[in-house]
């Protein structure tokens, strides 16, 4: 049915656009109980004809007028009482308001059922999008925290001392995953490490995963996939939002979420975050601090602007302050840094962020647009870990043009556009000093093929670049999909990508220990070729929806930066790859609605990354679970007054970063042999919703499994041994959080 309303309009399209027309914008909204509201999926039709549009997901529309002016314009929605408007021109946005209706003697009620985590049958790509639902199943303070039911990415601590998180897409470290802002680019560099905290959780309405080869108009960098945050945006976001968090380790945060409308074409939303730990925890008695000390306030304002025709614009402004500190329980910064008197850390990041987007389109032909992206960013880490300080400073600035139109009709499409990027670095790592600059222009093509009554959907694309110190980087990348069925899909991709590497932002975890940090090459650009294939099926059963998807995907690096910790015992080595290394990622998720609204979710994923160290030949890479599982569960009652979910997570054995002489210096014996115990996870959360707020109660571990000596020479910090980088599981145990959650419409 989807389809043939598809064509229609499509061919309805077509036939009207042959004649010259006019183009009216508006939105409709809807009253009750008092409350305006914008109302997605309502209809406004040409009174006569007809001539029709659905309003998007921001209650928006853009009809074209077959008559001369005035036209009478109607807008419906089921279950509301259509309004009927006289429109005399164009210029200006028109307005409906529908109303509750009075005269119905029974009630209807229209369910749409949609899963919280879903993976599109219509795009050629295969983007899995955690919608609103899933991020909200877990305390999902931060970007870090919203990956936990979910079994594409997988996130782990990077140390047992600074808090460091890292995620993991197809085996392969994040660094190789290209993170970005609505489609801005972002997280680069010095964020690395502690990037994912940047980005509180209730800022976003949703995550894209997409797996595999970007697009090239994203730029070059995206080697095992990509992931895009959307921001909650003015238009569709009540006036007000706050949510409040504490959990039992002395975790408070807050976040407000306001927006206010500045004048017909101007909108405004201010979101603001603070987050604090100020109480000391040491549970396992080793002398050090579970987790670290934090303060951190984040602040973003942005600013849409549409004209009513055919200009569209925004503006965005983040800055962010954290200071993270820990190490020793006893340790006092006034008294103990630069000494051996206690071990300590400490972080203070400040960093700002500036965008603009412009985006022109032609309401007369709709398939056309051009857009520009411009960015700029200011990053500033101060810090010290033990005896070792690391300070350091970027610059970013990135602007990308892109021109979209079609060849001879809209089956046809193609995107055309050049992209800037520059980057400065200044590091100091204890007296030594690093800069450089890069400058990097490109441009790129892409061809999309797709038809609604065609099974096939190609886009190719490629790319080529210059940077100022490598030369020439040309970037091809490949999807291709086909529908044997509308509800099974094959999909397949392949591509290039590049990222020139960031030897200590890279791999900061590092600096928690008391391993020298040996360089012994200049690093080139890290280059891999990934592909890959997923299957996509949909069904019914008992009555109820299920799907099933299964991907496989494989990188090969042809260079790549080695950090080695196989070699020498007292080393961590850098050097380009002299031989092999590739990751290969097996993933099958079934979801399926067991009665109506429980649902559940299982996956198992095998990881298999293998690289050729300077003593060791194909090795596999240390601290990654070859095995994994997921099951989750999630419950809500009539009109979601209540909410139950819970996960288990399975984490198979993993390499640990041994040496083959490390037994000698160990003395903890569970850290001397070469593999780590297999382990469950289990977190649940329950949601009472009230009419206004809602107020949720979790918990995460509750297994209580934790890796009980995780610091090796914990009693000597200073020592030839110590090291705090061989993390393969929890390091603390059960944590229980509250929170609540308001919105004021």
């Amino acid at each position: 049915m989807k389809k043939n309303i598809l064509l229609s309009f499509c061919m309805a399209f077509w036939s009207m656009s042959s004649i010259a027309q006019t183009v009216v914008h508006g939105a409709v909204f809807s009253v009750n109980s008092g409350s305006t509201e914008s109302l997605p999926g309502a209809t406004v039709v040409e009174s006569g004809t007809t001539n029709g549009a659905i309003t998007d997901n921001s209650g928006r529309f853009s009809l074209s007028i077959l008559s001369h002016f005035p036209v009478k314009l109607i807008a419906s929605y089921v279950g509301l009482i259509p309004d009927t408007l006289l429109v005399s021109e164009a210029s200006s946005p028109i307005k409906f308001t529908l109303r509750e209706s009075k005269v119905l003697g029974i009630e209807i009620q229209v369910v749409g059922k949609r899963q919280s985590t879903e993976i599109s049958t219509l795009k050629t790509r295969s983007v899995e999008i955690l919608g609103e639902a899933e991020l909200l199943k877990a305390a999902c303070c931060n970007l870090s925290e919203s990956f936990e039911t979910n079994p594409s990415v997988d996130v782990s601590y990077g140390d047992a001392v600074t808090g460091i998180k890292e995620i993991q897409l197809l085996g392969l470290s994040g660094i190789y995953t290209q993170m970005m802002a609505e489609a801005i680019p972002t997280l680069r560099g010095l964020a690395v490490p502690y990037g994912l905290n940047f980005i509180p959780g209730p800022w976003m309405e949703s995550i894209q995963i997409s797996k595999g080869a970007g697009s090239v108009a994203n730029g070059y960098e995206a080697m095992t996939g990509q992931i895009n945050v959307e921001f909650k945006k003015p238009e569709t976001t009540k006036p007000f939002f706050l949510n409040v968090f504490a959990d039992d380790e002395a975790r408070v945060e807050a976040n407000i979420v306001a927006n206010a409308k500045l004048s017909d074409k101007w909108k405004y939303m201010l979101m603001l975050n603070g987050s604090n730990r100020s109480m000391k925890f040491d549970n396992n008695s080793d002398g050090f601090l579970d987790q670290p000390l934090l303060q951190s306030y984040n602040m973003y304002n942005r600013f849409l602007y549409h004209s009513g025709k055919n200009l569209e614009g925004q503006i965005g402004v983040k800055t962010l302050y954290e200071d993270r500190s820990g190490g020793q329980s006893k340790f006092i910064k006034a008294v103990d840094k630069g000494t051996t008197n206690a071990y300590g850390f400490e972080v203070i990041t400040k960093r700002a962020e500036v965008y603009t987007k412009t985006g022109l389109v032609f309401p007369a032909t709709p398939w056309k647009s051009m857009g520009l992206q411009l960015s700029g960013t200011i990053h500033d880490q101060q810090s010290f870990y033990g005896l070792r300080t690391y300070n350091a400073q970027q610059q970013s600035f990135y602007s990308n043009y892109s021109y979209i139109n079609i060849l001879g009709n809209t089956d046809h499409k193609y995107k055309v556009g050049a992209d800037y990027k520059w980057d400065y670095y200044n590091e100091n790592l204890n007296d030594s000093a690093f800069t450089r600059m890069e400058s990097v222009p490109g441009v790129y093509a892409e061809y999309t093929f797709s038809c609604d009554d065609s099974k096939l959907g190609v886009i190719a694309g490629a790319r080529a670049d210059y940077h100022n110190t490598y030369g020439w980087w040309f970037t091809p990348r490949l999807h291709v999909k086909y529908n044997f069925t509308d509800n099974l899909i094959v999909r397949v991709s392949g591509g290039r990508g590049y990222r020139t590497p960031n030897v200590y932002a890279d791999n900061m975890g590092v600096f928690v220990s008391s391993k020298k940090l040996i360089v012994l090459e200049s690093p080139k650009p890290e280059d891999a070729w990934n592909g890959g294939a997923n299957i996509t099926g949909k069904t019914s059963l008992a009555g109820h929806e299920a799907s099933i998807s299964v991907d496989y995907y494989y990188t090969s690096f042809n260079n790549q930066l080695i950090m080695d910790q196989y070699s020498q015992s007292d080393a961590v080595l850098y050097y380009n790859l002299n031989g092999s290394s590739t990751a290969s990622s097996l993933q099958t998720t079934l979801t399926y609605e067991i009665i109506d609204r429980l649902n559940l979710r299982l996956s198992y994923k095998i990881d298999d990354v293998n690289t050729d160290y300077l003593t060791v030949k194909s090795m596999q890479k240390p601290l990654l679970a070859n095995n994994k599982a997921l099951m989750n569960l999630s419950y809500a009652t009539s009109n979601d007054i209540w909410k139950f979910d819970a996960t288990l997570q399975w984490e198979g054995s993993k390499n640990l970063p041994v040496a083959a002489d490390a037994h000698i210096h160990d003395p903890t014996s569970e850290n001397a042999i070469g593999k780590s115990p297999d382990y469950f996870l289990l977190q649940a959360q329950v949601t009472k919703q009230f009419r206004k707020w809602e107020a949720y109660l979790g918990g995460e571990n509750l297994l209580n499994v934790m890796q009980h000596h995780p610091i090796i020479s914990a009693e000597d910090p200073f020592s030839s041994t110590f090291d705090a980088t061989r993390i393969y599981g929890p390091i603390m145990g059960p944590k229980v959080y509250v929170g609540i959650r308001l919105t004021i419409n």
